[in-house]
Formats: C-alpha cells, sequence, structure tokens
C-alpha cells in the first residue's frame, strides 16, 4: 500500500534585517583649486551584514572653504537585498598648513614659533598661530579659519629675529616655509615677554650681561637665565655676548 502523492510549495527567503553601520571621523585637507571630496569607504569604519554590503554612499561629500572645521555626515549603508542603515561621523576640513625645518641650532630646539598671517603688503593681521619647532628644527601648523588667497607670512621664533615669507599662496593644502639666517638675541623688551621687541638692542644687551658677565654662570646655578645662553650650550658667558654684539642692531622683518 506504498500510496504516494506530491504537492509543491514555494518557500520564500526573505531578508528584513538592516545591516549594521559603523562610522570613524576623519580629516581632510583642501586641494589647490580650494576643493576637497570623500567617498563612503572613507568614514566606513567596519560596516557588516550577513548577506553582504552592496553599497556605501555619503552626502555630503564635497567640501569648499566655507566648510573648513567640523562638518558632520551621514553614512548610507545599503545591503544585497536593499536594506539600509546609517551613521553620522565628522568630517574636520583643513583649509592651510605652514610646515617647513627652521635653520636653527638644534642644541636650543624645541622652540616656540609664532606664525602670523598679513594681508598682501599691509600690517592687516588675519590670522595668528603658535607652535612648536621639534628636535629635528622640523614645525607644522594648521590654519582652520584662514580664507584661501595670497598672503605675507611671518615667522617669529622664540629668542630670535622675525623672518617674512611675502606674497604666499595660501589657496589651500600644505605650504613649506624654511626660515633660514634666523638670528639669535632677541630676547628682551617689547610687550609680549616670550616673543619680545623683534630687534637686538641695548636692552638685550643690559639682560645678557646684568649679572652674567664675566661670570660664567651654569645651568643650575641661581642666576643663570636660560634666555641669555644663544648658544644653548648650558653656559652664559663671552661666547653668548659675542654672538649679541655680531648681530647687535639687526631688526627682524615686520609687515
Amino acid at each position: 500500500n506504498n500510496n504516494v502523492s506530491t504537492c509543491t510549495a514555494t518557500v520564500t527567503v526573505e531578508d528584513d534585517v538592516d545591516p549594521t553601520a559603523t562610522c570613524q571621523d576623519i580629516t581632510v585637507v583642501l586641494d589647490g583649486t580650494g576643493n576637497a571630496s570623500i567617498t563612503g569607504a572613507d568614514i566606513d569604519n567596519g560596516s557588516s551584514d550577513a548577506c553582504g554590503i552592496q553599497s556605501l554612499s555619503v552626502s555630503p561629500s564635497s567640501f569648499n572653504s566655507s566648510n573648513i572645521g567640523d562638518n558632520t555626515v551621514t553614512l548610507t549603508v545599503t545591503d544585497n537585498n536593499g536594506n539600509q542603515s546609517t551613521c553620522t561621523s565628522t568630517v574636520t576640513v583643513i583649509g592651510v598648513t605652514i610646515s617647513g625645518t627652521a635653520t636653527i641650532n638644534l642644541d636650543c630646539a624645541p622652540l616656540n614659533l609664532r606664525i602670523r598671517v598679513y594681508d598682501q603688503g599691509t600690517a592687516n593681521l588675519q590670522a595668528e598661530e603658535f607652535t612648536t619647532i621639534d628636535g629635528s628644527g622640523n614645525f607644522s601648523q594648521s590654519f582652520n579659519t584662514l580664507n584661501p588667497g595670497t598672503y605675507d607670512v611671518y615667522l617669529k621664533v622664540e629668542g630670535y629675529l622675525q623672518q617674512g615669507f611675502p606674497d604666499q599662496d595660501l589657496s589651500s593644502g600644505p605650504v613649506a616655509l624654511n626660515p633660514t639666517n634666523i638670528f639669535p638675541g632677541d630676547i628682551a623688551g617689547g610687550s609680549d615677554p616670550n616673543y619680545n621687541d623683534n630687534g637686538i638692542g641695548i636692552d638685550d644687551i643690559t639682560l645678557l650681561t646684568g649679572s652674567t658677565y664675566g661670570l660664567e654662570e651654569t645651568s643650575g646655578d641661581p642666576d643663570y637665565n636660560p634666555r641669555a645662553d644663544l648658544n644653548c650650550d648650558g653656559e652664559v658667558s663671552s661666547l653668548d655676548l659675542s654672538l649679541m654684539i655680531f648681530f647687535f642692531g639687526n631688526p627682524g622683518v615686520e609687515p
């Protein structure tokens, strides 16, 4: 009695599970035209789905100088069956980065550096940032609020005379400035105790010789003034005085 009969049925397998969207924050630099763009893959941080990822898209994906700073973007993850999920991340847009290598006595490093940006041929200050010259003489600083354009740039190393770099194209992206022949000895005067008056004069000589000349002050002595140790050998001596006299009367560059 082994009677058999059959019928057929349709089994529909559905994927109604959304993918897992995972984002990461990134930083982008505007290019020479003042623009930058990203893709979904740039901010994806391992989004997943059991049935596979079909596409990653991000909005917004294009940036210009009006977007300098932090921007919130949305990543949309679509799996192979059309399910979607989203996440958000921060895209930091950098307009201009000024970097370079300073030709200095590396025994004096690290050194504080002030960077000022002026409108061309004027004393109209547009931006000011502070950074550090490292033990190899290198420095780098971003200007996230500076509109693209051509400017005069001035670099002032603490204890040294200021140098000027006129007519710099700061449209976007990194700009390399390499200060050389910067003179030490600007250790006194002015309203800013760190950057002084941008000149080497009587007040600087007075500071160096006031309590140190002939005493051969060394690091650790109560009267030792590291600002007066121009050659950074750990001793304030006639060598430092000779350096200051050699550069005496030299003014730093001003806008």
